[in-house]
């Protein structure tokens, strides 16, 4: 999938929040890859059906189809992409203080995790913590 050296790593964001992911979208670019979004589970479908990305970002609380049906579906169709699931919902944790869902999409099949709101570099970071090096 991710050819290192000549291709630019493609990125698929998936949130239902605009604001969200057009600034991930935004960072992502700014740094250099590409990046397609989509706001829901429905359109994602209809992007993977085209075109699978090296990278899926998808948040967890999303109507019609949630980050965690996302993971799963992806898993099943696409083992090899690199996905990272991402929610802003921190209140909701497990005892060891970790949050509940993340940890679910993690257990799941999500490459990684990452709770909202997170600063420019700690996404890119852990995105390119994922990514293999060239």
């Amino acid at each position: 999938m991710i050819d290192a050296g000549t291709a630019r790593t493609r990125v698929l964001v998936i949130d239902d929040d605009d604001l969200v992911r057009d600034t991930v979208q935004a960072i992502l670019l700014k740094d250099g890859y590409d990046v397609e979004v989509a706001s829901d589970g429905r359109e994602l479908e209809k992007r993977l059906d085209a075109s699978a990305p090296d990278v899926l970002i998808t948040d967890i609380f999303m109507p019609h189809m949630d980050g965690i049906e996302v993971i799963r579906n992806v898993r099943d169709r696409f083992p090899d992409i690199l996905i990272l699931a991402m929610s802003g919902l921190g209140h909701v944790e497990n005892a060891e203080g970790k949050p509940m869902m993340l940890e679910m999409a993690k257990g799941l099949g999500a490459s990684e995790i990452i709770r909202k709101p997170f600063r420019p570099d700690e996404l890119l970071g852990v995105l390119n913590d994922l990514l293999p090096t060239s």
